[in-house]
């Protein structure tokens, strides 16, 4: 199942993303995994199903991307990831731990726009 697979690349970039190590985490956000889970982010919005799990992950990782970096921050916007999480938003309006995340992450990207302008 796609679900599954991109669940799995979401936990992977999360697990890395927590690493003590600056240079190795570094790394993986300057590789372009942030824009990968905003793909998930976007194609499983809106997708069919129980993706309820696969849109935790994204959204868990998206919030470990570093926004605080401008360039990813920036990049992360225009590939769309405001947009996806608020028609997760709107989906999953009954689960408050996913409101509870999506909101998070939303704040993070969107403060970090008013920052960059």
């Amino acid at each position: 199942r796609d679900a599954d697979v991109a669940e799995a690349a979401c936990f992977m970039f999360s697990a890395v993303a927590k690493n003590e190590s600056p240079a190795i985490r570094q790394q993986v956000i300057k590789s372009g995994a942030p824009l990968l889970v905003v793909m998930v982010l976007r194609h499983f919005s809106d997708a069919p199903g129980d993706v309820h799990p696969v849109l935790r992950r994204a959204v868990n990782a998206i919030r470990l991307v570093g926004l605080d970096d401008s360039a990813t921050a920036g990049a992360v916007r225009l590939a769309g990831a405001p947009d996806a999480l608020r028609r997760i938003l709107n989906r999953y309006s009954d689960s408050q731990t996913l409101q509870k995340s999506v909101t998070a992450a939303l704040q993070s990207i969107e403060h970090e726009g008013a920052a960059a302008a």
